[in-house]
């Protein structure tokens, strides 16, 4: 009787996508779309006048997922990017803090 639960949780299928528009303070707000089922997280944002949209492998746990040096919390949707790897900081915060909101995908199909 066991293994028949185990098997029939294994065959339940993944929740759809999970759309967010996150924002550090003082950033241009970027969408993530998070794929649990395949492990990505796609994140897009404007830099420079040019759309950029990154799909890349993403870390997912009870709390948090976190992908590249980003972590968005799956319990109050708080939004860290750790610096630590992109820049000498030199005293600066290696952890820039921000807030994520549930997006509605606008879709006409």
């Amino acid at each position: 009787m066991l293994m028949f639960a185990v098997l029939l949780q294994a065959a339940t299928p993944q929740s759809a996508a999970t759309y967010l528009t996150c924002t550090l303070r003082g950033d241009t707000p970027m969408n993530v779309q998070f794929n649990e089922a395949n492990n990505t997280a796609t994140y897009s944002f404007t830099l420079g006048g040019i759309d950029r949209t990154y799909t890349v492998p993403a870390a997912f746990s009870v709390d948090r997922v976190t992908f590249n040096s980003f972590t968005v919390s799956r319990i109050d949707l708080t939004f860290e990017r750790d610096n630590a790897k992109l820049y000498d900081l030199g005293g600066m915060a290696r952890v820039d803090h921000g807030q994520c909101v549930k997006a509605a995908a606008k879709r006409a199909f």
